[in-house]
């Protein structure tokens, strides 16, 4: 072989080598500027939630590379019927190369049972790209069971025993109403039978308050606050009902002062149509 036909074969396979290192060269830089799918997860609390209270979940979407390489829209629920949406709130965070964008939502069950979040449906939009690409969830089973009229921090007050001055202080109210409609029993005239029912029945609901059924309480007392007698005299009707509802459908907790003022107003209103006086009149 002459020197050109060497010299020929050596270009040849320089050549070759080359495109190989070049091709190899461009696919090392495409991967390096690509960014891989965002990957998601989910977080909720807590894991068992009352019919008549709400439960937090987490959806966090990380990626690794550009910030505005995907865009990540909201949440949809719709696939979650058994719920209604509260609130949502989004938050972006990069750390170093990591791309964080946390999307919270505050949930209320709408009926019992076992349900399973990953039915929550989360996508993106590449940069540049109007076709949405679903991000699968893991699946996440959360339980709704009957309502609950204590709420979590009651219950850890009862843990660490700060309940037993509660229910001692609940104990002394009960008896100090019952020593009032005691006292009161013995002004009314015998033939003030109305006035009596009506403080027995008042009286008769304070049980459920050692029970922890703060909502079939003030359910009793709207009740009465709604009877014949009662309903021309009672003050703030609306706002007792309005105080019913919230414990009973919208979770919250009354405290002894707000159960001491719906009281009041059952027993202001059985005095304003049951006078002291008539009674007395009636026995002389």
């Amino acid at each position: 072989m002459t020197n050109g036909h060497r010299r020929g074969h050596a270009n040849r396979e320089w050549q070759q080598t080359s495109i190989v290192a070049f091709i190899s060269l461009s696919i090392l830089l495409f991967a390096a500027k690509s960014v891989a799918q965002p990957q998601a997860m989910l977080e909720f609390h807590p894991r068992a939630v009352p019919l008549n209270r709400t439960m937090r979940v987490t959806l966090e979407v990380v990626w690794t590379g550009e910030a505005d390489a995907f865009d990540i829209p909201h949440p949809d629920v719709s696939g979650l019927p058994e719920f209604e949406m509260v609130q949502q709130r989004v938050r972006a965070t990069r750390e170093g190369e990591e791309n964080h964008v946390s999307h919270e939502i505050i949930m209320r069950p709408l009926k019992e049972g076992e349900y399973d979040l990953a039915r929550i449906h989360l996508q993106f939009f590449g940069k540049d790209r109007d076709v949405a690409t679903s991000i699968p969830l893991p699946k996440s089973m959360v339980t709704v069971v009957r309502p609950q009229f204590l709420g979590p921090v009651g219950k850890r007050v009862l843990g660490v025993g700060i309940a037993v001055a509660a229910g001692a202080a609940i104990v002394l109210i009960l008896r100090s109403k019952r020593a009032a409609r005691q006292r009161e029993m013995e002004k009314l005239g015998t033939g003030d039978h109305a006035r009596a029912e009506l403080l027995h029945a008042l009286e008769s609901a304070s049980p459920f308050l050692i029970e922890g059924e703060a909502a079939r309480y003030l359910e009793r007392l709207c009740e009465l606050a709604d009877s014949d007698e009662l309903r021309p005299h009672i003050e703030r009707r609306e706002a007792l009902e309005e105080l019913a509802a919230n414990v009973k459908f919208g979770g919250h907790t009354p405290s002894l002062d707000e159960l001491n003022w719906a009281e009041k107003q059952v027993r202001a209103a059985i005095r304003k149509a049951f006078p002291e006086d008539a009674g007395q009149r009636g026995k002389a």
